[in-house]
Formats: C-alpha cells, structure tokens, sequence
C-alpha cells in the first residue's frame, strides 16, 4: 500500500479543530448527489477509489488522481453501480469530468466559493475509507489566493477515498471539491472551488490514451514440470533459478530446484533449496518428501525419517510420503517395511502406479509371487506400457506356476482394452500431484478407447490450454460444450481460460451459468466470488460469497471473502458478522487472525488490531506476515520501539519481503535512528528497486541524515516514475530547501504546481513562513 505518511523536514501550522454540530438536513439532502468512484487498472486491480460530485444529469466531477491510471471507471450512486466514461480533464487542476449515461441522480445546487468567509460552517461529503457516503463538518480555515477563485483550506476532516467529494454551505449548495489532506498529522485539508469546474470547458483536455498491457508472465509451473516430466534436469535446475530471480517467494521454485541439483548430485545446495522451500512453505509435503531424500544420501536417517514425518501431517490424505519412504526401506533390505509403507501409499492413493509397483516388489522380496503378480497387474494397468514392470509380471507369474501366462505378458503389447474410467482416475490423481504429463497421456488412452468420452475430453483440452496450447485445447472443450452445453467441468475448464487470458467478464458469466445449474457447487462458487472480486462486481461478489456461507462445507475463508465483499458494498455489520463467524470455525487461523487485524485497522482501533497482530505471532511464531502486521499496527500507535523489534523478526523470518524493510526503516526514522535506517531502506531497494514507498521513505532519510545529493537523485528516481505522487514532490522540496539549494527547490515547486496546484500553494505557505529569504524560488511563473 501507499501510505502518505510524512516524516517533515521542516514543520508547518495545523488548522482549526473541526465543528462538532450536527448537519442541517438541507444538507444530509445533498448526499443523494455525492457517488463513489472506482478505477480499475489494466491488470483488473483498483487503482483508485475516491468520491464525485453529480453537477449535472449523468455528469460527475471529481478528482484526476482518483481515476488517472485507469483502464475502466465505476460510479455507484448507492444503489447500483454504473460504468462511466473520462470525457475531460484539468489535470494541473485536479478536475476531472466523467459522463454517466445511466446514473439518475440529482444535480446539486452550487454557490461560488469566493462568497465564503474564513470562519463560515462547511461540510465535507465523500466516501472515506471504502465504508460509504458520509459527512464530516468544520469550518473554513483559510482561502488561499487561486487562479481565478480562492482555493478553500478546512477543518473537516478528510481520509482516503474522500477525494474528489463535495464540500457544501449549510444549505446544502456546493462550494468546492474536496481533494484531500497534503500532509498527514496537520489538519490542511484541501477543497478546490467551485468555479473551476465552470473553467473546465476552456482549460480542459481530452483524457490520455489507453494503458497499454504488458508482456504475460512466463508459465514457470507448467514449464518446469515439462523439464521434470523429460528428466532433464539440468534444464530444470537453470529455469528453476530463472523462476527464483523473478518470484523469489515462491515455495515451488526452490523445491523443483533442489530436486535437480539433487538428481544432479550437487546435494549440499540441493538440500538448502528444500530449506529454503520450507521456509516459504511449510506445508510443502513434496519438499519434505524430497529434503528426507537428499538426508539419506547424505546417510542421515534419523533426520530423514523426521522429514518424512513433517511430510505425512503436512498433506496426511497423501500417498506420496510414505511410498518414497517405502521405495528407502527396499534398498534398506527392509521388505517387510516397505510393504507396509506401500499399502499406506496405496490406501491415500489408489492410483499411484509407482505405489502399486513398490507393493508388487515387495510381495516378490518376500516370497509371495502370487500376490506380486496380482499388484503388478494393476501398476501396468494405471501405467501401460511399461516395459520394465511387464518383464517383472512375467517373473512373479513363473515363480508362481503360471509360465503360459508369463510367455503372453512377455510376448504381447497392451491391447487398448484399458478402462477408460479407471484411465480417467489416474489422470486426475496425476494431476492432483502436478504430474501432467502422466495425466496427458492417460486421457489421450482414454480417447483412443472412447474418442466421444467427454469426462476425458474436458480435462484434457483443460491441461492443453494450461500448457500453452490453447488453441487445440480450446478446440477439444469447445467439442465437449457442443456435444453436451452444460458440462461442468468443461465450463469450468473454459472460465479458467478466460480469466487466464484477461477476459474476466466472460469468465464470470460462465461460472454463473455452473452455479445456475449447481447451486450448491462450493468449487465453481468459490471460483465465481474470485473472479467477481477482481472485476470490482462487489454486489455479484456479495451474492455468490452469501450462498458459498450457507453451504455445509464453508469454511473460514469463504467468510472471510463475505466479509470483504459486504465492506465493499458498504455493510460494515455483516462484513464484521462473518469475520466473527471465520474466527469461531477457526480462531487460531493466521488468515483469521491476520483478517481481524486488517478490519480494527480500518476501524482506526489500533489497539483491537494489535491484539489480533499478537495473537498471530503467538500462535504462528515463524509467519512473517504476522510479525509485519504487529509492526505497521505499532507504527500506527506510535510505538516505534516497538514496531522496530516486532519488525527485526519479520525481516528475519522472510528475509525477502520488501514491505517488512521498509516498515522497519520507517519505524527506525521514528525512533531517529536515521542511519540504521537508512542501511533497512537500501536493503528494500535491492529487493523492490521500483517500490515507490521505498523510495519516499530512503529520500527523505537521506535528507534527514545530510546526505542531500542521495536524497535528492532517489526522489527524482521517484518523482520521474510517479509524477502524481504528490508528497514526493514535497519532501524533495524540503530537501532542497534545507540543502540551500534555491534552483532545486524552484525545479521542485513548479513540478509540483504541474500535478496540483493547491498541493504548489501549501508548500509556498510553508517555504514563506519558515523560509522567507527563498521566497523566489516558490513565486507564481
């Protein structure tokens, strides 16, 4: 997140307190005129959620920096939501005119802001924080010289999301347009008058052409199991690191890593990538399966059997564990052992071929030949053609008597009389352990015996388009939906597509139609609710994520996503019902805990927030994620010392994540410890270069600490990158200020007067009271 916090170089006067009497109804009226404003990004995240103003019928104004990075633009009048359109633009100004064909709501009378007076009763009408149109009251505390009308400096008290709202007289007429406070900690909170909305005509311009979207991310997954699949692995272990490089946090990578420096004999750093897997994943049940591996190459068997162990409770439903143990125990000797660890595989994973081929060995080592033939019937049964255990059949059915049969397993290939249901079972079992291509081959068996089957045909066009062949993938589910339109699995297979590829609309409308069909599906209902929340279709995400809580099965996630939906649609009531409802299915889940933290902190109850924090790092000692919450919430208390501990063991526990260093180098700048600080903040600079936080923060502690020259190039980096980035620019005026510097600090203010004008004017208030011999470098050009 963003955070707009500063840490001031140079300090500046607070405002009034705000008016405590209640509003006049005139002006609760002018609510009904006041909307919310959502924009989405190219990547289908929010960029900017903000508030407008109706002015006109289907016309709102609100603020540039609400809607300037987006690709799509949202308004919700309270009832429904709208798509809307930027059709003109006063970016110096921060005005921004949007045309909403549908929206019925009421224009809202106006009243020229220069007729107000320092002292006269305003109210603030906006949406802060997300929770929903609300008013805030105060009084004028200064009108600061405009362009052609004063810009209005209050006491009322605006947060996020109040950008781009109204601010209104006592009779509910508007006077300005509320854009935000420019520096958090002092009360100057900003509205732009009313009439530079009527200057939009002339002033304005056309908004900025479409974002271009950027290059997909490699299929790392689906790449690496290929590589696996062929035993390739030194190709694996070189597109391994390439994934490392990319997603660092990625328990994956390292494990299939580890797995090939293994198999490449390179074991020592084979077993730091598992660690290292583990780290990020402790339930990674193959790491540990594969750690307990490269240990028993290292002839540590007391430390494999450990990891094993950790292996079976971390997926304890998984044969996987215990027939590598198993496969161990025959080289040991221990037939008896393995058999038994077998039948265990076998119990989890009746499909496991390798499960059934290890039972077979271990009958032949102890002398039942029978047996083994029956369990090498059914391994060459899930995997045909394996010529290795047919030559092993032969031998169990010799020793048993049967030599005629022995002769015709030797002298006949498969026949293609498999079952196909059983052909089907083994691909899904295979790809339940990321097998694919075992399960890519036993589908196309499945269709070579049954070419109509379309419980084949639906998974396989499913893995085809997830292995980058999507059009002959498409083209089989495309034969199964002609074949029988209401097939669940190739419409769900088909949504996952097209969300994968940007359509997420289309996506959503497929699942809908699944979840029409089976209401009662949690998987096609959990996967509707994914999707409407990255389409910002929070009263779609609301309904599907109501329906997934009353299903038997629900689970403290699915509240958890009521939760965020019902606080998107403004219920703050039931958004808090279903959080109690996860922590009593689950109160000691970090995701719980973590969800109850984030809820007090949109409350501002810190104090309720830090205690969930706590709980967290109590009973999820090694989560990093935890320990970073405790922190923030400490930060935001006021407890920097604090914060910096709960902060040291995040960054210790996930020496990767960038957000712990930088909110250990804030907290480090509280305590002023400036240069311990300034150490954190470049530490995230190596992890995140392009981290805009990052930046502001390592800026302003190098002017803190006099290093001005190193201040300053970071935030130009920064301001280059985020020109929007309001307190950017500020606090490099500062900098340049206190370095003396009058050119810098000019090239600063008249940057900042470029993005807005009313954040240039308070930085001139600021540089002409503390500062008044630089009074040039801040002049009007």
């Amino acid at each position: 997140m963003m955070r707009r916090a500063l840490i001031l170089l140079l300090a500046t006067h607070g405002l009034p307190a705000s008016a405590d009497t209640p509003p006049a109804a005139s002006v609760k009226a002018a609510l009904s005129g006041v909307v919310t404003v959502r924009a989405i990004d190219i990547e289908d995240r929010i960029a900017g959620e903000g508030s407008g103003v109706v002015i006109a019928r289907a016309t709102v104004i609100t603020n540039c920096h609400v809607i300037r990075y987006a690709k799509s633009i949202s308004v919700n009048d309270g009832n429904k939501t709208h798509s809307a359109r930027w059709t003109l633009g006063d970016v110096e100004r921060d005005l921004c005119l949007l045309e909403v064909d549908t929206l019925d709501a009421p224009a809202v009378a106006q009243r020229a802001g220069a007729t107000l007076a320092v002292g006269d009763r305003v109210h603030a009408i906006g949406n802060p924080l997300g929770l929903g149109v609300s008013v805030s009251s105060g009084l004028v505390s200064n009108l600061l010289t405009g362009d052609s009308a004063p810009i209005i400096v209050v006491s009322a008290s605006l947060s996020p999301g109040s950008s781009g709202g109204g601010l209104f007289d006592d009779q509910g007429r508007l006077v300005g347009i509320t854009t935000g406070t420019m520096v958090a900690g002092q009360n100057t909170n900003i509205a732009l008058p009313v009439e530079w909305i009527g200057d939009l005509a002339q002033r304005g311009t056309a908004p900025p052409p479409p974002f271009v979207v950027p290059e997909a991310e490699p299929r790392w997954a689906e790449e690496a199991e290929r590589l696996r699949s062929s035993g390739d692995m030194a190709a694996l272990a070189e597109w391994s690191s390439r994934w490392i490089d990319a997603l660092p946090d990625t328990s994956e990578a390292w494990r299939l890593r580890g797995l090939a420096r293994m198999n490449l004999g390179r074991y020592d750093e084979a077993e730091r990538d598992q660690l290292r897997a583990l780290e990020l994943h402790e339930r990674n049940a193959a790491a540990w399966v594969e750690l307990a591996d490269v240990r028993l190459v290292g002839k540590r068997p007391a430390e494999a059997a450990a990891a094993f162990a950790r292996a079976k409770e971390a997926q304890p439903l998984s044969g996987y564990p215990y027939r590598v143990e198993g496969r161990w125990r025959m080289r040991q000797g221990d037939a008896r052992a393995a058999h038994e660890l077998a039948n265990q595989a076998i119990r989890r994973s009746p499909n496991d071929d390798d499960a059934w081929a290890l039972l077979a060995e271990s009958h032949d080592a102890l002398g039942r030949p029978a047996e083994a033939a029956r369990a090498w019937r059914i391994a060459l049964r899930h995997q045909p053609g394996q010529v290795s255990w047919s030559a092993a059949l032969a031998r169990s059915l010799k020793a048993a008597g049967q030599t005629d049969q022995a002769r015709a397993v030797l002298s006949t290939a498969s026949s293609g009389s498999e079952n196909v249901a059983t052909l089907i079972a083994l691909a899904h079992e295979s790809l339940a352990q990321s097998r694919y291509t075992e399960a890519e081959q036993a589908l196309g068996k499945a269709l070579a015996i049954a070419p109509a089957s379309n419980d084949a045909a639906a998974p396989l066009g499913a893995l085809l388009m997830d292995s980058g062949r999507a059009e002959e993938g498409r083209k089989m589910i495309d034969a199964v939906l002609a074949r029988d339109p209401d097939h669940r699995e190739a419409q769900l297979s088909l949504a996952r597509h097209l969300a994968n590829t940007g359509d997420r609309a289309g996506a959503a409308k497929l699942r809908q139609r699944v979840v029409a069909r089976h209401p009662d599906d949690a998987a096609a209902l959990r996967e509707l609710n994914q999707v409407q929340s990255q389409l910002g279709d929070w009263p779609g995400a609301l309904a599907s994520a109501r329906s997934l809580v009353r299903l038997p099965g629900a689970a403290a996630p699915d509240q958890i996503a009521l939760s965020e939906a019902a606080l998107r649609a403004g219920l703050v009531d039931e958004a808090r019902t279903a959080l109690t409802r996860a922590e009593a299915a689950a109160p000691e889940s970090l995701e719980v805990l973590l969800a109850r933290c984030a809820q007090y902190g949109r409350e501002q109850d810190h104090t309720r927030s830090l205690e969930y924090a706590t709980r967290a790092t109590k009973l999820h000692p090694t989560a990093g994620p935890a320990w970073s919450s405790k922190g923030y919430v400490l930060i935001l208390l006021g407890r920097p010392a604090e914060a910096v501990e709960a902060l040291e063991v995040a960054v210790r526990l996930d020496p990767q994540t960038v957000n712990g260093w930088i909110n250990l180098g804030h907290a480090l700048m509280l305590k002023r410890e400036v240069g311990r600080a300034i150490e954190v903040l470049e530490r995230a600079e190596q992890l995140a270069p392009e981290s805009p936080d990052g930046q502001f923060f390592l800026g302003q502690a190098y002017g803190q600490n006099r290093q001005f020259a190193k201040g300053i190039a970071v935030l130009d980096r920064l301001t280059a990158r985020y020109p929007g980035f309001l307190n950017a620019w500020h606090v490099k005026a500062l900098v340049h200020a206190n370095a003396r510097d009058a050119a810098g600090l000019r090239s600063s203010y008249l940057g900042l007067r470029q993005q807005n004008v009313a954040a240039a004017q308070s930085l001139r208030n600021d540089i002409l009271t503390k500062m008044p011999d630089f009074a040039a470098a801040v002049s009007d050009p």
